[in-house]
């Protein structure tokens, strides 16, 4: 009888797993938002323009200096004005040495959202309810895709993030060298120019 009953149970949860999704994978397959791929090069896209307003101003908010910012661009061959029928108002890349990182959507406030995205990769894996309510999907080869919703002051902004981890950390590496390369060479100008002034 035992037997019985626990073979129903794990019968009834195996059955609820694949009603609602619950496949993760679809994140890591996808790598990004419809033809917008993860690890994809900016320049084999004709639908985005460089933002260096944005970029300036997400340094500033970030502290942190911030790749390449592109902004999309409207188009027959991407038309990309909508999920469903939840409109579009944003959509930027970030970009690292040509690469597509990370990939944000501002969109119209809906919760029917979450349980779009609920239904197609399943529960998720984090919840962090700080300022802004936001839900994670991560693989284990790094895609996470980080749905926000409106912050507790009711600013009515929600925004979809597709992100490789591993190109961001290769990103922020570089960006690491980089400084201290400058700061190297400030330092031996700095060095030559005291030798010779004293």
């Amino acid at each position: 009888m035992k037997n019985g009953t626990l073979l129903i149970i794990a019968l009834v949860v195996f059955s609820l797993n694949s009603i609602y999704g619950q496949d993760i994978s679809a994140l890591e397959k996808g790598m990004g938002f419809r033809d917008i791929k993860l690890g994809g090069y900016i320049f084999d896209y004709d639908c985005f323009v460089k933002d260096n307003a944005e970029r300036s101003m997400m340094r500033g908010i970030t502290g942190e200096p911030v790749h390449d910012v592109y902004r999309f661009v409207l188009n027959e061959k991407y038309p990309y004005d909508k999920i469903g029928d939840l409109s579009i108002y944003m959509l930027l890349v970030k970009v690292n040495y040509g690469q597509i990182y990370e990939i944000k959507i501002f969109l119209e406030p809906n919760n029917r959202i979450l349980e779009l995205l609920t239904y197609k990769y399943g529960r998720c894996t984090e919840y962090n309810k700080d300022l802004f309510p936001t839900y994670y999907w991560r693989t284990k080869n790094g895609i996470q895709l980080a749905f926000m919703g409106p912050d507790i002051s009711g600013v009515k902004s929600y925004t979809l993030t597709y992100l490789n981890l591993n190109l961001y950390e290769q990103g922020k590496l570089a960006a690491k060298k980089s400084r201290a390369k400058a700061q190297s060479e400030r330092e031996k100008k700095l060095r030559s120019e005291a030798q010779s002034q004293f």
